[in-house]
């Protein structure tokens, strides 16, 4: 079957689509035999599943790849690509002229090769990786912005030049201690904030070495605190007062007691695993760059465990040297 000139809200498969406009009710897609020519995607687009596909001189408005085989691209301009792809099949990307480009928790050890082939890239985001230095190609690049956080970038040499272009280093996340390298104008940010509270390093390193943790001793200072529960689980820090604006949100739940806290100034970092429905916060009330941690009790109150992420964070007993070096940094 033939499209040609249609502006179309579905993709069928074994289709050629030439000149066609379009804006699709399902962004979750899986698509085999098609090609597509000339034709512009709006909306952010997910392809499930790719399988013998050709695109040329086509425009896409944020698109990402979940799974590709046999496909092929020519003179295709993407404004924001995600790619999730294992780090063996990113080579199709040198063949797309790329705007910003995301190619995060890949578990990548360098920047690929075909990155510093991509001329009109003006923001490349390599967060939860395993990258341990910046390649000075990122010299020869016309780079905005350069996301490197949540990696394993210990120091970086002060000989280091960022491009002229680069208006944006981030890198938190990273067991970095400092930075000594000409700035120019471009802002470096190592460290992490939710409306300048500020979130502690060690707590992303758990995230991407550990989400769940339990130990002994973590039981034991449980046990003493009132608390029954066997592990911690960390998750992606959150305003507490954004997600109580979303209707179907748990925190509307009355067991959560959250008129007993202040929502503005409380940042959930996770739970205690599966059912426990016992947030664990970070409270800012009394400073914003050293929170207390507290969680919800058994008699639907709040109590604080640690007056300190540092102090509870002593607690999960971790032996891990870079862990010990993220303790110290503050």
């Amino acid at each position: 079957m033939k499209m040609y000139e249609q502006h179309l809200d579905q993709i069928k498969n074994d289709c050629s689509y030439n000149s066609c406009t379009f804006t699709l009710k399902n962004t979750n897609l899986s698509v085999k035999n098609c090609q597509f020519y000339n034709c512009k995607f709006y909306g952010n687009v997910i392809f499930d599943q790719v399988e013998n596909i050709s695109i040329k001189n086509c425009d896409f408005e944020k698109v990402c790849f979940l799974d590709l085989k046999n496909v092929f691209f020519e003179k295709t301009y993407i404004n924001r690509l995600t790619v999730t792809l294992s780090k063996k099949n990113i080579s199709y990307i040198k063949n797309i002229t790329v705007k910003i480009l995301s190619i995060s928790s890949l578990g990548l050890k360098y920047i690929p090769n075909e990155v510093f082939k991509m001329k009109k890239l003006e923001s490349l985001i390599l967060s939860n990786n395993n990258i341990k230095k910046i390649s000075t190609k990122i010299l020869y690049m016309n780079l905005k912005s350069l996301d490197l956080s949540n990696n394993e970038i210990k120091k970086i040499p002060s000989t280091l030049q960022l491009p002229s272009s680069m208006k944006e280093l981030i890198l938190f996340g990273n067991p970095i201690e400092y930075v000594n390298i000409e700035k120019n104008s471009c802002k470096i940010v190592l460290d992490y904030k939710i409306n300048d509270f500020l979130i502690p390093r060690q707590l992303f390193f758990l995230l991407k070495k550990k989400q769940c943790i339990s130990n002994f001793t973590l039981k034991f200072f449980l046990k003493i605190n009132g608390l029954h529960h066997k592990e911690v689980c960390f998750s992606h820090p959150t305003l507490v007062a954004e997600s109580f604006k979303n209707k179907d949100s748990y925190w509307h739940c009355s067991m959560l007691c959250i008129d007993k806290i202040k929502p503005e100034y409380c940042v959930e970092i996770g739970d205690f695993g599966d059912g426990s429905d016992t947030p664990l916060l970070l409270n800012y009330e009394h400073s914003k760059t050293k929170p207390s941690v507290m969680c919800l009790i058994y008699e639907h109150d709040w109590k604080e465990l640690a007056p300190d992420f540092e102090t509870f964070y002593r607690w999960l007993n971790i032996k891990n040297r870079v862990l010990s070096l993220f303790c110290n940094l503050r």
